[in-house]
């Protein structure tokens, strides 16, 4: 049906690319924008399932509360993506989680105070996130995996730090490529926030319901 993958180039920089079902081509733009928010909905809850009682957790939910959408619009290909890119977060979503855990200002500053930018889409990166959303006969399934990160496990070899921000490169892309739509930004903000919310009520089989239970009050 669809599928993102977040490219990470350096541990700063990513690009959003979105791959879209040969069946979706006659889809309405209401239909795909829905997809497109069930798609951050599901890909949220999981990044925030694998975190568990890791710190990161708190500071993604907090992270996604504070986000603001980008202000100008952008291709997720990287058509019209200016040099700069867009900044995402002004710091790693880590860098909340580290004070909160006492590390003092100047070492959390220099470990995960960098801003995370989204930048065009150049290739694969040297870490990569997919997420693939697809219909199944009982619903939408949701599928995420990672490469690029060794044999650490769910949270060995950078997952947290890279996982946790690949949440706000993912909404800042969405958000961007529907500039053009004023309310968009501001709907997908809001279920993303009820998903996060929603946390204590997901397990293994019910996370892609969950997350529609988001989606459809904001986009219907």
């Amino acid at each position: 049906m669809i599928e993102a993958c977040v490219e990470f180039y350096d541990a700063d920089s990513a690009a959003v690319s979105l791959a879209w079902g040969r069946h979706t081509e006659s889809w309405s733009p209401e239909v795909k924008a829905q997809t497109e928010a069930l798609l951050l909905g599901c890909y949220l809850i999981r990044q925030l399932r694998n975190l568990g009682n890791h710190p990161g957790s708190a500071a993604l939910e907090a992270a996604v509360a504070a986000w603001l959408p980008p202000s100008a619009s952008q291709d997720l290909q990287g058509q019209v993506i200016p040099p700069e890119g867009f900044v995402a977060c002004s710091a790693h979503v880590l860098y909340r989680a580290a004070l909160g855990m006492g590390m003092d200002h100047q070492t959390a500053m220099s470990s995960y105070g960098k801003p995370v930018t989204l930048v065009a889409f150049r290739g694969q990166g040297g870490k990569r996130f997919i997420g693939r959303l697809s219909e199944g006969r009982r619903g939408p399934t949701f599928i995420l995996t990672y490469k690029g990160f060794g044999l650490g496990g769910l949270l060995g070899a950078g997952l947290p730090q890279y996982g946790t921000d690949s949440v706000l490169l993912l909404m800042t892309a969405l958000a961007a490529a529907h500039s053009s739509d004023e309310g968009f930004a501001h709907r997908l903000h809001r279920a993303a926030i009820c998903c996060a919310d929603s946390m204590h009520r997901v397990t293994m089989t019910n996370q892609e319901a969950v997350a529609l239970a988001c989606v459809k009050p904001e986009f219907e």
